[in-house]
């Protein structure tokens, strides 16, 4: 143990004992991960700056905001994606892409059945809208009804009748528990994964490391030995050299 060679190999071996020895005899499975902190992407202006893409079943969702004079939404306009409800269910699961969904007055949200329960968990709902905007209703100019029909509409906003529908319909066609986990989300809300046990993919890297560390200190001890009996054996054929000659 007088080389350096032998002291490093040994230091390798006992880290690797002592990595794997933590990893699956421990407590915390997750000893060894490291964890990234970024800062979460819940408004539009965070989800702007970044490259990731957004989409809904139809054009529909951006046609408001198309032709905004606004930087924000032209950027989300240019985002925006036109899928089939197969690839919605898909893209759901995917922590790197926005799926649309509809705040109604009622405070309630309206969404495809492409949203299910599991892909939530891992999803953000954002605090704000990306825009604004009323149902349209149109009719041929000079209506003469038309009077009375704004008067119509007036009185079920003034009496919370469209909140009341909205809130009979959510209740009766979507799903109420993707519905909760949805207003627990746009309450400030973050999900927490539970600690998951490592995997060799999860360790490769460090054991990796420590192999390669192992091998070039088994190379070194390998040929420091080597060089020290090719010297002993030179010692002992220059002695018997020495004694012949005597």
């Amino acid at each position: 143990l007088n080389t350096f060679a032998a002291r490093f190999f040994l230091a390798m071996i006992l880290c690797a004992t002592i990595t794997l020895e933590n990893t699956y005899s421990g407590q915390l499975k997750s000893i060894l991960t490291v964890p990234l902190f970024t800062e979460a992407v819940d408004t539009m202006e965070k989800w702007s700056k970044t490259d990731w893409t957004w989409s809904a079943p139809s054009i529909v969702w951006v046609q408001t905001i198309d032709s905004s004079n606004i930087e924000k939404e032209q950027i989300m306009a240019e985002k925006f994606e036109v899928r089939d409800y197969d690839f919605l269910y898909n893209a759901s699961f995917r922590s790197d892409y926005g799926l649309g969904i509809e705040r109604l007055m009622s405070g309630s949200f309206s969404f495809g059945d492409y949203v299910t329960a599991p892909a939530l968990e891992t999803k953000i709902v954002s605090k704000d809208d990306l825009y604004f905007d009323w149902t349209r209703a149109v009719s041929i100019r000079g209506w003469p009804l038309m009077p009375l029909f704004d008067k119509h509409i007036r009185a079920c906003v003034e009496t919370g009748l469209f909140v009341h529908w909205e809130r009979k319909i959510v209740a009766k066609y979507l799903n109420r528990q993707t519905q909760e986990i949805m207003l627990n989300l746009a309450s400030g809300h973050i999900n927490k994964l539970p600690p998951q046990k490592l995997t060799i993919e999860n360790i490769s890297g460090a054991t990796f490391t420590l192999l390669f560390g192992c091998l070039i200190a088994s190379f070194v001890f390998v040929l420091e030995l080597t060089a020290h009996y090719f010297n002993k054996f030179q010692g002992l054929c220059i002695q018997r050299n020495e004694k012949s000659e005597n």
